[in-house]
């Protein structure tokens, strides 16, 4: 007679959801996306859900953990208090694009004993290897991609990125700019003072005495001054690539650096 044994169900482990967006293109709209998508799926890879440990970055590049807090507060905070058992997430790229940030993170997690989960299931020690790569790699694409849309743009007649100072975006029209009057009379003061040899802190002291917006909205500083004088755009010379930004990983700050050139 075959012996009849009673199987406990497991309790489930204890999921702690975290979603990621990079930039204003994706909006709010890719945390409901992401947060519909994992509530799906943790019922089949028995994972309870807590809205209390629901976390999340809006706006944040992966490329480096600082500016965060939804990750290395929130998230790691739960972590180290036990508070949960995994983090779920809808691709490893939601947590870090870097490779050593990433790593960095499993470490953190594997100290807790916390394991990272996927729709797809568990990821194992081989997947994270194979993905902080490849992470890295379609970071790089993706630079990539945005520097060529942006030539092509350029070659159109298109400045593709924020106005300048002295000009205005067109609504529904990227890439188009408009002259703003207001300010293209500052430019052509600050032109003519220059003329008449006025020094650049002069000049910026007079426009703040006469309580000109500066273009930070704050007091007009000389090298603000400097960098119009400077700005070859003013003189129809639209220049690109001038300098590349490179992140610091002691604080996460975007560096210029001077572009390599380009034969």
């Amino acid at each position: 007679m075959t012996e009849l044994r009673l199987v406990t169900p497991s309790p489930g482990l204890r999921a702690a959801l975290y979603r990621r967006y990079s930039d204003d293109v994706q909006n709010d709209r890719s945390i409901e996306r992401q947060t519909a998508d994992l509530e799906k799926a943790a019922p089949r890879l028995n994972l309870k859900l807590d809205k209390q440990l629901y976390f999340e970055d809006r706006g944040q590049s992966a490329t480096t953990l600082f500016d965060r807090p939804g990750l290395t507060r929130g998230l790691l905070g739960a972590v180290e208090k036990k508070l949960v058992d995994v983090v779920f997430v809808e691709h490893t790229d939601r947590l870090a694009r870097n490779r050593a940030d990433l790593f960095w993170l499993v470490e953190q997690f594997r100290f807790h004993n916390f394991r990272i989960f996927t729709p797809a299931g568990e990821v194992s020690d081989l997947q994270l290897t194979f993905e902080g790569h490849q992470n890295a790699t379609d970071s790089a694409k993706t630079s990539f991609r945005v520097r060529s849309g942006h030539s092509d743009a350029a070659r159109e007649g298109l400045i593709p990125h924020a106005a300048p100072y002295g000009y205005d975006d067109v609504p529904g029209k990227p890439g188009v700019k408009i002259k703003n009057p207001s300010e293209v009379a500052i430019i052509n003061r600050v032109v003519l003072e220059t003329a008449s040899r006025k020094s650049p802190r002069k000049i910026a002291f007079d426009l703040t005495r006469d309580g000109v917006p500066s273009p930070s909205g704050g007091a007009w500083t000389f090298q603000t001054i400097i960098k119009i004088l400077q700005n070859p755009l003013y003189v129809g010379v639209y220049v690109r690539n001038r300098v590349r930004k490179i992140r610091n990983p002691k604080n996460g700050k975007r560096v210029p650096r001077a572009a390599p050139v380009r034969t």
